[in-house]
């Protein structure tokens, strides 16, 4: 039985009861606009929006760009026979993008969460008829992503031979058909996962015992991306351009670099309570500074996406994306340690798909029209698999980003509704809202000038 009751409070990482396995709960990828469109990352470029899930990306932006956002949840978690709502929050993402005007060359550096442990759990059982022991799990902390990364595109033209009447001249044109970007991302995992365990007994003779375990891991890892794009029509209206459809086709792969050092800590101690007030027997146990390695298995990341623009109409673009990453070979090679009996892990898998629209200010140059709208849905299969039960998780999101005037910035706002869990097998469901807000700071002006003169 996982609990059978809950209790949270307000913290700085997102609550979730399902974080007290593995490494905790894994943070869905992307970033604001991304989230609006159910997660769908592997095959989105913009050209003023930082995508640290996809290096390739980096070389589709137009100019050096700043990035910022947050998450916030508001959640009720439930078992067969109680619940309790709860509110979370954390900072999501920072990130920078440096690029040079024209160059095929983009480098990126950000800071993002991993995963994130926080929960509090606790369970009743009569040991006789006269005494109860109570026992409460807490959990807090997680890893971060510190990211550095570069890509260079490629791109491939179409040589047309242009007769002008006139002139009774041929002329050749170079028109850019095929465009294909690498990249590479350097990811540094660190972070401390922090569990404590209490036993209180109702009787106060009894002594009550303390249990903190804590793990703290720094693991390196190498992400490669690709982005393929290809331009499927163009149409032109008096020798100008008025519409265009693009496909987009994106694969990422993370996998792990080295087996870093982790140093696992525990120590256990017992206590009565004395007038209220807790009074400590000493140490029972303690294991410090327990040297081992983490293994975080490799991510495969396979999108596309279909854009089509026009004069009239605006632009819009359409994305799948599948992400699969096998947690059955996640390993903590530290022994007797709680974080390396990772028992109930199997292979997880993401689909997402998603839509954006972007009405043409060249009929409407509203307020509205000036907005970018999404939508999408997200179902994912869990890296979870606790009492012969699969934990999945569904959402639909929505977002809207909001330029600012004479600026290429904008403000992001999305939304999500998402359920996960079950009640069947004395498991928890949770159901909720999830918001992310944020911008991205690309002044009109270049931030940073070659001079030519001294």
């Amino acid at each position: 039985m996982l609990l059978l009751s809950i209790g949270a409070t307000q913290a700085q990482s997102v609550f979730s009861t399902y974080s007290r396995f593995g490494i905790g709960q894994l943070a869905q990828p992307g970033s604001m606009t991304h989230f609006g469109m159910g997660g769908v990352t592997t095959p989105i470029v913009d050209g003023s929006l930082i995508n640290l899930n996809n290096p390739a990306s980096y070389s589709f932006c137009g100019i050096t760009t700043l990035q910022v956002s947050a998450v916030a949840s508001s959640m009720e978690a439930s078992t067969a026979n109680s619940a309790i709502n709860y509110n979370s929050g954390q900072v999501n993402e920072f990130a920078m993008l440096f690029k040079k005007p024209g160059s095929k060359w983009a480098f990126a550096a950000g800071l993002s969460p991993y995963s994130s442990v926080n929960y509090s759990l606790s369970r009743t059982q009569a040991l006789n008829d006269s005494v109860t022991a109570r026992y409460i799990d807490n959990g807090t902390g997680g890893l971060n992503r510190m990211t550095l990364g570069t890509s260079r595109s490629f791109t491939f033209y179409k040589t047309l031979i242009k007769s002008d009447s006139l002139s009774r001249q041929d002329t050749t044109i170079k028109v850019p058909i095929h465009q294909l970007s690498f990249g590479l991302n350097m990811n540094l995992l660190f972070g401390t996962l922090l569990q404590e365990n209490l036993i209180e007994m109702s009787n106060a003779t009894f002594y009550n015992t303390k249990q903190i375990s804590k793990l703290s891991s720094r693991e390196v890892m190498l992400e490669g991306g690709l982005i393929y794009r290809v331009r499927l029509a163009k149409k032109e209206e008096e020798g100008k351009t008025i519409g265009e459809s693009h496909l987009y086709v994106g694969v990422d792969y993370q996998l792990d670099l080295f087996k870093t050092r982790s140093r696992f800590n525990e120590e256990t101690s017992r206590y009565l309570y004395s007038a209220g007030v807790a009074v400590g027997a000493g140490s029972t146990y303690s294991a410090d500074e327990m040297v081992g390695s983490m293994y975080i298995p490799e991510r495969i990341a396979l999108g596309v996406a279909y854009r089509k623009s026009s004069k009239k109409w605006g632009r819009y673009t359409l994305g799948l994306d599948c992400k699969t990453q096998d947690w059955s070979r996640f390993d903590i090679s530290i022994d007797n340690s709680p974080f390396s009996t990772q028992q109930n892990l199997k292979r997880a898998t993401t689909f997402s798909a998603g839509i954006e629209y972007e009405p043409s200010i060249a009929t409407n140059n509203g307020f509205l029209h000036r907005l970018s709208y999404r939508a999408g849905v997200r179902k994912t299969d869990s890296h979870l698999n606790i009492n012969n039960t699969a934990i999945a998780q569904q959402a639909i999101s929505a977002g809207i980003s909001i330029p600012v005037v004479r600026s290429l910035s904008r403000f992001h706002i999305g939304a999500e509704y998402v359920t996960g869990g079950t009640h069947e097998n004395d498991l928890v469901l949770e159901k909720g809202f999830n918001f992310i807000f944020g911008f991205t700071l690309t002044p009109s002006e270049r931030w940073f000038y070659q001079r030519k003169y001294d």
